[in-house]
């Protein structure tokens, strides 16, 4: 249940098919609490001025020590705290064009993704951007197109829908 701090976000499809909530309190993205089920995927401008784009990874119970039928089913029955129940990873480009491929890490089941980005030495997201932001620099748009557009977006001076036709055409 959601305290009166938390916001409801919007409903994803994680893994296994099965549906979540990704909560969010008033403070931002960084506060979304991580589950089995909650998929925070995408795109996102860091606190530190770079993009960074979060994946997560296909976990396997048995790497954490973890009986794969004993994990399913505490996880069903939502007997997960405290465990393993995911990995993710970040890659992140900084406004010069330098790119970092981010290693892959485990979250604990209530956990916020504030605090595993900070327990892995990410740096702390900012506010969630348009993926086609990151599908550009992916594309081969040099770095400043693609950070000039998003200032561009960020002040206003451009919509999501003009960002998004600037850096994909």
């Amino acid at each position: 249940m959601m305290g009166k701090n938390r916001i409801k976000g919007k409903a994803v499809f994680g893994r296994n098919g099965r549906k979540g909530i990704v909560s969010y309190s008033v403070k931002g993205p960084g506060d979304a609490v991580l589950d089995a089920y909650c998929d925070v995927t995408g795109a996102y401008l860091l606190e530190d001025g770079s993009v960074g784009y979060l994946s997560e990874s296909e976990m396997d119970p048995s790497e954490y020590g973890y009986d794969p039928d004993e994990f399913y089913d505490d996880v069903e029955s939502g007997r997960a705290d405290g465990l393993i129940v995911g990995e993710m990873y970040m890659d992140t480009v900084r406004r010069d064009g330098r790119s970092t491929e981010g290693g892959c890490y485990g979250y604990v089941q209530g956990e916020t993704l504030r605090s595993w980005l900070e327990r892995n030495d990410y740096p702390l997201v900012d506010r969630r951007i348009p993926d086609e932001v990151w599908e550009a620099l992916e594309g081969g748009v040099p770095a400043p197109d693609v950070f000039g557009a998003v200032d561009r977006w960020l002040d206003g001076r451009l919509d999501e829908e003009g960002l998004c036709e600037e850096l994909l055409g």
